[in-house]
C-alpha cells in the first residue's frame, strides 16, 4: 500500500506477539470489532463478557505495543464441540499470518476434538484460512448477518485432520 508519504512499513509476522487477552484489552478489542465487523461487531457487553468469562479462550496479537488482532473461542459450545466465536486482524496487518497464529493458539488452548465457526459467505480470505486448517463447510446460513449476507458454518474434526 502506498500513500503520499511513500510505502507503509508493515512488520513481518515474526514481530508479532500472541498473548492471552483480558479485560485490560477492552478498548482495543472493541476497536478491532468495530473496525473489522462494522454492523456485525459485538456490542460492549458481549465484549466484556468474552474478556471476563473464565472459560473463554482468548488471544490478542501485539505488534510494537499495539493490539492488532483478537480471537476468542467457547470451549463448550454444544454437542461436545468448541466454537471459534471471533477472529479479526485490522486491515493494515492482514496477510502476515497473524490470523493463522491466532487461530493456531485458540485451537491449541481448546484441545477440543471438534471445533466449529461461522464465516461470511463473501469472506473468501477467511474461508481459505479455515480450509487450510482443515475446516469444512457443513451448512449454509441465508441472511445470517445484519446486512443480509449469508453465513457459512464450518467444522473441523481433529481425528479426521
Amino acid at each position: 500500500m502506498t500513500g503520499d508519504a511513500g510505502p507503509i512499513s508493515r512488520p513481518a509476522a515474526r514481530d508479532v506477539t500472541i498473548a492471552r487477552a483480558g479485560l485490560r484489552d477492552l478498548a482495543a478489542v472493541l476497536a478491532i470489532e468495530r473496525r473489522c465487523f462494522a454492523g456485525d461487531a459485538w456490542p460492549l457487553l458481549d465484549v466484556i463478557g468474552v474478556l471476563a468469562w473464565p472459560e473463554v479462550v482468548r488471544f490478542k496479537a501485539i505488534v510494537e505495543g499495539r493490539v492488532v488482532g483478537f480471537a476468542a473461542a467457547d470451549p463448550h459450545h454444544r454437542g461436545g464441540a468448541a466454537m471459534i466465536a471471533t477472529l479479526a486482524v485490522v486491515p493494515e496487518y492482514r496477510r502476515q499470518r497473524i490470523a493463522w497464529r491466532l487461530l493456531e493458539s485458540c485451537e491449541a488452548a481448546l484441545g477440543a476434538r471438534r471445533i466449529c465457526l461461522t464465516v461470511r459467505a463473501d469472506n473468501e480470505g477467511a474461508q481459505r484460512l479455515y480450509e487450510e486448517f482443515g475446516y469444512r463447510v457443513t451448512d449454509s446460513l441465508p441472511r445470517y448477518y445484519a446486512d443480509g449476507a449469508a453465513g457459512i458454518f464450518m467444522e473441523k474434526d481433529h481425528r479426521a485432520s
